[in-house]
């Protein structure tokens, strides 16, 4: 599962990322060529600082890639980055208790039941999501002792995690709330060490394949709710202090490497 990650990149590193280049040179087969959200005063406002370490157990707004659904199949993308909170309320929702009681439950959607469960099935259908992350945070499990570790990319670049989204009325307030879940799947190698007790891991999506999940049918996108490759992607012990989640986490010392006090087989 993921329910905590670090969100501390620059609007630069996105923009690497998903290869913009030259706005006036943009390849229009490109699936990143149309984008909203490279405007320095709407980047500041869609991304909480510092973003060392977010837990969604304390419903936080993150940035969250979308793209134009109307635009499917047509072989580009309109994306867009905008703020919402990580777990994902359904539009069916009658009553905002409800909707308290629910959004634990939508930190995580299983691939392999996204289109079975009702809590996501119809987001899967129609609102799907990139989140953009610099890494997320697991725990490893040895002598009934967990260790925090931290993923990240191999070469530091910014992560993409395949998500889905939903927009809920709360019958309260008349506030239109976005919501957004985390598609996880079974663990690589690399993450069955760490991750050792239920082996999952996010649905980690490069290059081509994180265009096509925006802008694809279901049925194609399912194909690609893979673990990604064990070399994509590396990990690292970091302190153990991060157990105590009363305390304020969400710090660089978040992420910073300790030493391993533990037999390590992988890495």
């Amino acid at each position: 599962m993921c329910f905590s990650y670090a969100v501390n990149f620059s609007a630069q590193s996105l923009q690497s990322k998903l290869d913009l280049g030259d706005a006036g040179t943009l390849d229009p087969s490109n699936p990143f060529a149309r984008v909203t959200f490279l405007d320095q005063q709407n980047w500041d406002a869609s991304i909480p600082k510092p973003g060392y370490f977010f837990s969604g157990f304390d419903q936080p707004q993150l940035p969250v890639l979308v793209g134009d659904t109307s635009e499917r199949g047509n072989g580009q993308t309109s994306v867009s980055l905008k703020p919402m909170q990580w777990g994902l309320i359904p539009s069916w929702v009658k009553s905002t208790d409800k909707a308290r009681e629910l959004f634990a439950y939508g930190l995580n959607a299983r691939a392999e039941t996204i289109e079975e469960k009702p809590m996501f099935r119809d987001a899967w259908k129609q609102s799907t999501c990139l989140i953009p992350a610099s890494g997320f945070f697991e725990w490893k499990e040895v002598n009934k002792k967990k260790y925090p570790h931290y993923i990240q990319m191999k070469d530091a670049s910014v992560m993409l995690m395949a998500g889905i989204f939903s927009q809920w009325m709360d019958p309260e307030t008349g506030e239109l709330l976005e919501t957004f879940a985390i598609v996880t799947t079974e663990a690589n190698a690399l993450m069955q060490e760490i991750h050792n007790v239920k082996k999952r891991m996010p649905v980690i999506l490069e290059g081509a394949d994180a265009g096509l999940y925006l802008r694809a049918s279901a049925a194609e996108r399912k194909t690609i709710l893979q673990p990604c490759d064990n070399d994509l992607i590396k990990a690292y012990q970091v302190g153990d202090w991060l157990n105590n989640s009363r305390g304020f986490r969400n710090v660089e010392g978040a992420i910073l490497e300790v030493k391993k006090d533990f037999p390590q087989s992988l890495f």
